[in-house]
């Protein structure tokens, strides 16, 4: 979808496919779900390795332990189609 080898983005973190197109409130909106452990949906711009922009859905979802607590949050993300 973007472009990138495994081993070109193991390690970092989804800042590395945004730019000046991506948009800022919804980043902030993601950033405060996360905070909140709520589920998510979001549609951003984000560029691929050659510089191209493609929009992207994003769907976060928390998993919690045994013990309730936030493990971490699991992201599924597809390319969103011009219609």
């Amino acid at each position: 979808m973007t472009g990138y080898r495994e081993s070109e983005v193991l390690g970092k973190t989804p800042k590395m496919f945004q730019g000046p197109a991506t948009c800022k409130t919804a980043l902030k909106e993601i950033r405060e779900a996360i905070e909140l452990k709520i589920p998510f949906e979001k549609i951003i711009q984000n560029y691929k390795k050659d510089g191209r922009i493609y929009k992207c859905n994003i769907r976060g979802v928390p998993v919690f332990n045994l013990k309730g607590e936030l493990s971490h949050f699991v992201a599924f993300e597809k390319e969103e189609k011009s219609a």
